[in-house]
């Protein structure tokens, strides 16, 4: 019997994958956001929005994801 056929196999093939996209998401920062604003000819506002804490996190959020990986592997 093939292990391609086997859905044990499959299930936990999945689940590695999934862990798998859970690190590489982990070590990447959410969307940032951007703004402009215009008033009148020489009243503009610019805006860069961004999660600091996502940020200052995600060392630790790709620490948790890697034990995940491994447990899965």
């Amino acid at each position: 019997m093939s292990l391609h056929a086997n859905p044990e196999v499959q299930a936990n093939l999945t689940l590695v994958g999934i862990a798998e996209a859970d690190y590489a998401q982990a070590g990447r920062m959410r969307n940032p956001g951007f703004t402009f604003e215009r008033f009148a000819a020489e009243d503009y506002s610019l805006s860069l929005l961004f999660d600091l804490g996502g940020l200052l996190l995600m060392p630790l959020r790709r620490q948790i994801e890697a034990r995940r990986l491994e447990v899965a592997r």
